[in-house]
């Protein structure tokens, strides 16, 4: 199943990189999530560098299949997509506020 996390409303300026190690060794407890579709939808060109960045030094995050996109409509299309099978509904929406 395809996830989106819609992170447009979340205050992403004093995210660190040990925070984005912890992050990456919590979310890798969840085993199930290998090789899964994960689209992140970012507010600002700006964010996408820092992005990038939580991807590599979040112990890969369990080898997911992750893009970066602008708009919400775009990460959902790119999330349906999937070539492997789907729930019915297709996938999940994370929005993150922080």
């Amino acid at each position: 199943m395809a996830t989106v996390w819609d992170l447009r409303q979340a205050d992403l300026s004093t995210f660190t990189i040990e925070e984005m190690r912890q992050l990456g060794d919590y979310l890798g407890h969840f085993e199930y999530r290998r090789g899964v579709r994960t689209a992140l939808v970012y507010r600002s060109p700006l964010e996408l560098p820092l992005l990038k960045l939580w991807h590599l030094v979040g112990n890969g995050f369990l080898e997911q299949d992750r893009r970066w996109f602008e708009t919400l409509g775009g990460a959902m299309a790119w999330a349906a997509c999937s070539d492997r099978p789907r729930t019915r509904s297709g996938g999940t929406v994370l929005r993150v506020v922080a």
